[in-house]
């Protein structure tokens, strides 16, 4: 069985890694948390608000490590946990990452465990990252506790800042806590003079030289906010405004508005979805389904305004 890293980080094609401060603050942080392995493990734990780029940072930290010759594995796993995960399936997980496979048809908690701390040894593991931690319950948090006690293999812990609270009032596991890290929100600066020329869409040009480029930056900047993954979806949908035209045009403030109007009742719709019983907002269906059938649906509204008038989405 060849391991899996999860994809939910994963950059669109075509689009490189950015270098931001949270990006390379988490590098160098993973790095000194790894080392500890030598000397006295520890957990770690970093937050951030949802879509400040953790995952993100998370998916290209990994996929960077080289496969190391003697196992093809890389020196740390990434795995993701998702709504209402248990201590059975965490561990699991962490045999999964390595490429093998639990013994047993039908193994319980306790010999997963064994499972995970064995292929960890093996497979000289040097740290593991956890995404979407804050979904741990009481018994998951014991099996990460446990499987870090067993290995002494360094766990970095990711997830929405809840997570402190959660992690404080769990002593035993709170005093293997040695690091924190917090995600900022975008920097102004930042987000204008290195995430925006950096970024990858059909239409989108910008140079933060030029004059007419920085105001259209500032107007992105001022619709989307602080989040990292808004400012990009906001630009994935400008993009298939601009792209759809018969003449492809630079993307403008119009676009960017309607982008904004489409993404704000994809979120209204998708927050209805999520709270109907047995359903969540994507249904089981892919990315790639979900941002097509976007596509379509804003191509087909995009054609319902052309004429005399142009319709908001």
């Amino acid at each position: 069985m060849s391991p899996s890293i999860p994809l939910s980080g994963r950059l669109p094609a075509g689009q490189l890694p950015i270098t931001t401060k949270n990006k390379r603050q988490f590098d160098i942080a993973v790095s000194a948390i790894a080392e500890s392995r030598t000397t006295y493990p520890i957990i770690a734990v970093v937050d951030g608000l949802a879509g400040t780029g953790k995952s993100v940072a998370a998916y290209d930290h990994i996929i960077g490590l080289r496969e190391r010759p003697h196992n093809g594995l890389r020196a740390g796993l990434l795995i993701e946990v998702p709504p209402g995960v248990t201590a059975r399936e965490v561990a699991r997980a962490i045999v999964s990452a390595t490429g093998e496979k639990p013994r047993g048809r039908d193994p319980n908690r306790f010999s997963l465990k064994d499972d995970a701390v064995g292929a960890i040894l093996i497979n000289d593991i040097e740290y593991i990252i956890i995404d979407e931690a804050d979904r741990l319950d009481e018994e998951a948090f014991e099996m990460v506790r446990t499987v870090f006690d067993e290995s002494q293999c360094p766990v970095i812990l990711v997830g929405l800042p809840p997570i402190r609270q959660v992690i404080r009032r769990k002593e035993k596991f709170e005093s293997r806590v040695g690091f924190y890290l917090r995600f900022t929100p975008l920097d102004r600066d930042e987000v204008l003079h290195t995430i925006l020329p950096k970024l990858e869409f059909p239409c989108w040009e910008y140079d933060p030289d030029n004059p007419e480029d920085y105001a259209l930056g500032e107007y992105l900047l001022g619709k989307v906010g602080s989040s990292f993954r808004r400012l990009r979806n906001v630009l994935r949908l400008a993009s298939i405004a601009a792209n759809d035209l018969d003449n492809p045009t630079k993307i403008t403030r119009d676009d960017i508005d309607e982008a904004v109007s489409y993404a704000q009742q994809n979120s209204n719709n998708a927050d209805l979805q999520s709270a109907e019983p047995g359903l969540g907002s994507s249904g089981g269906r892919g990315d790639a389904e979900i941002k097509s059938e976007q596509r379509n649906a804003y191509k087909h509204d995009k054609r319902q305004g052309e004429g005399g008038q142009r319709d908001e989405l």
